[in-house]
């Protein structure tokens, strides 16, 4: 057993990477993620001395936390101790924070340890940005960056998530949104509902496999979420094709009813609708791989013709 700082950080990569394999709709995401916060946070706290790990109830834990051999299996502080912990050591770490890791770490202990689905139907919106916000202060703690923990893709978009939910523009947002809302709404009925009944087939140009429908927040038509690769997921073989399945960001929002233009995705999180998703691509399997072939080489003209 390990209390070094060094190796619980690697073990926090390695869950996290197994987190971020997975589609963001799916329950054991919040859960590895759970799982690697915790070993990320007791890597922060190590990083002073282990001893801040051992259960002081135990002398043994003490001595073992300073090298000495223990005749006894070493115990370590809860989780719940831990983060009070971090709110003493460690400046950025408020009292926000712990109320956040542990109800997350609750939430954790009530899919593991009880009957209870707790990360079933669990939005990201609710947990996701403070999770990365949170990272990122004990990775800078311990002297990282989050592309040391959550590699390059995930860290990249980590910090534009973290910078969305600390951007102050929420007041910009209601101010779009009210302001289209009341446009549309000066029109006369018959207008608005011609224009919702084009906008049906007006979205059509504005989707590709990336794109989303979703309501809008100022009309209540159909509008398009446009959105960028995160990462690609494990991609799947089907009967004649490749499903190439991503993690997409939200990154721009257009309703073609009203006009509503929300242009990044610092807009679409303080309105709402800012969370990923997975959206799947089918590929022919010679594009996918970069086959050529010409037909001529698997044909015989005068085959069968005799």
């Amino acid at each position: 057993m390990s209390w070094k700082s060094d190796d619980l950080l690697n073990k926090a990569t390695v869950y996290f990477q197994r987190a971020f394999m997975l589609d963001r709709e799916n329950e054991l995401f919040p859960l590895w993620c759970s799982l690697g916060l915790e070993l990320l946070a007791r890597a922060a706290l190590s990083r002073i001395h282990p001893a801040l790990l051992a259960d002081p109830q135990q002398g043994e834990n003490l001595l073992y936390a300073f090298g000495f051999p223990s005749g006894n299996p070493p115990k370590s502080i809860p989780a719940k101790t831990l983060f009070h912990r971090l709110t003493v050591v460690i400046p950025l770490f408020k009292e926000d924070d712990f109320k956040f890791c542990t109800s997350l770490m609750e939430l954790r202990n009530a899919e593991l340890h009880s009957a209870e689905l707790a990360f079933e139907n669990y939005p990201v919106s609710k947990w996701l940005p403070n999770l990365f916000r949170i990272c990122k202060i004990l990775t800078e703690f311990c002297n990282l960056k989050l592309e040391d923990i959550l590699g390059e893709e995930e860290a990249t978009s980590a910090n534009e998530i973290i910078a969305a939910s600390q951007a102050k523009l929420q007041q910009e947002v209601n101010n779009l949104i009210n302001n289209a809302k009341n446009v549309f709404l000066k029109q006369a009925l018959e207008i608005r509902l011609q224009k919702a009944t084009e906008a049906k087939k007006e979205i059509l140009k504005h989707l590709d496999w990336k794109s989303s429908r979703r309501e809008c927040p100022a009309c209540g038509a159909h509008g398009a979420i446009q959105g960028a690769v995160v990462k690609f997921l494990e991609p799947k073989a089907t009967t004649d094709s490749i499903e190439e399945r991503a993690i997409i960001m939200p990154i721009s929002f257009v309703c073609v009813c009203c006009g509503l233009n929300l242009p990044s995705h610092q807009h679409l999180f303080n309105a709402g609708m800012g969370d990923q998703y997975t959206e799947s691509n089918l590929v022919d399997p010679k594009d996918y791989y970069g086959i050529e072939f010409d037909r001529s080489d698997y044909c015989e003209g005068d085959y069968g013709n005799d």
